[in-house]
Formats: structure tokens, sequence, C-alpha cells
């Protein structure tokens, strides 16, 4: 799997003016976010000289799952990082392009983190338009299908422990409209 360290935010050393801080963040938006950085530390393009990585990697997952562990308990921590897992793996393996993660200790978040956390919120609230459009910009359909399913297990995974994401992207109810216009005394929608 093969994550990006967003390499604008790397260079000026401080967070873009459009994206909210982790600090500004929802309790169940935090959780989400650092176990997604956490999973995603071991699997950038730079290389780790370690003896055994797939060792380093169970470890990761183990630490992911007892941190979920803690609000979700136990089976819900272990269910939802294998479900974060498979997500993080079908983006890699079928995204259009390789993911953008903050670093652990970043302050701000990627544009990718908020369409990860607006997909996960989407599921939550059973709101398949919502979700099939955001996919659409990062997948391709069948990709889409997939990794759907997996996030409305880590959904329904944290509705059971009590977390609720909340909803902070909004997309028009017609993908492509760009607004109304008058014509001939009717009113209709003009298409990108």
């Amino acid at each position: 799997m093969e994550t990006t360290v967003n390499q604008r935010m790397k260079r000026r050393g401080r967070r873009p003016a459009a994206g909210p801080s982790i600090a500004e963040l929802d309790f169940a938006e935090r959780i989400l976010i650092r176990a997604l950085r956490r999973l995603t530390a071991i699997n950038t393009g730079i290389a780790l000289v370690v003896p055994d990585l797939e060792w380093l990697r169970e470890q990761v997952i183990d630490a992911v799952g007892h941190g979920f562990g803690v609000t979700l308990g136990p089976r819900g921590g272990a269910a939802a990082v294998a479900e974060l897992e498979w997500i993080l793996r079908t983006f890699c393996c079928a995204g259009f392009r390789p993911l953008q993660i903050g670093r652990i200790c970043e302050p701000s978040i990627s544009p990718d983190e908020r369409l990860l956390l607006s997909f996960v919120a989407g599921c939550q609230a059973n709101d398949t338009d919502h979700v099939r459009n955001l996919l659409s910009w990062l997948l391709p359909p069948p990709a889409a299908t997939i990794i759907t399913a997996h996030g409305q297990s880590l959904a329904h995974i944290f509705h059971a422990g009590g977390v609720a994401l909340p909803q902070r992207l909004r997309f028009a109810d017609r993908v492509g409209v760009s607004g109304v216009l008058p014509c001939r005394g009717e009113y209709m929608h003009t298409v990108h």
C-alpha cells in the first residue's frame, strides 16, 4: 500500500487555509484520522530499514486496534482496524491516484483525509448518493462497490460503539448542475 505525504503542507510547514486543523474536528473524526495516519505511516513510499517489515505492520495494526478498542471495545477495535485497513488497501490498489495522508504529527488534515471522513460519515448516515458521488472522484465503479461495503461495516462498528461522525461535505442534489437560469419564462438548470 502506498500513500503520499501532502507535499504542499510539508514544504510550507503550516496548514493550508482551506482545511481545518485536527483540533477543530469532532472526537470521532480525530480518532479516525489518527488511526488512518498510524496505519499509513508504515506504508509510505519512503523505504523503511526494518529487519521484519511484516512483524512491524502487525504491531502497528494491533496498536491501532487497541486504540480503537478504548472507545469501541476490544472486539470493535479489532474489527474497525481490519475494515480501515481494507479501505486503505482498496484505495491503494484501485484508486485513480495515491491518497495524500498527513504525517502523524501534522496539525491540519489533507483534502483526501477530509474525503475519507466524509465517506465514513456518508456510510453512517446511509447516504448512498453522497457516497457514490464522492467515490466517483477517487475510484472506478467496481472498486467503489467494494470500498462501500467496507465503509458500511466500519460505520456500523462505529455506530455500535456510540461513535458518530458529522457530515461536513455536501454535494449538490444533481452532480454537474451549476444553477438556475431563466429561459422563456421558465427556469432550467445548466449543466457543466
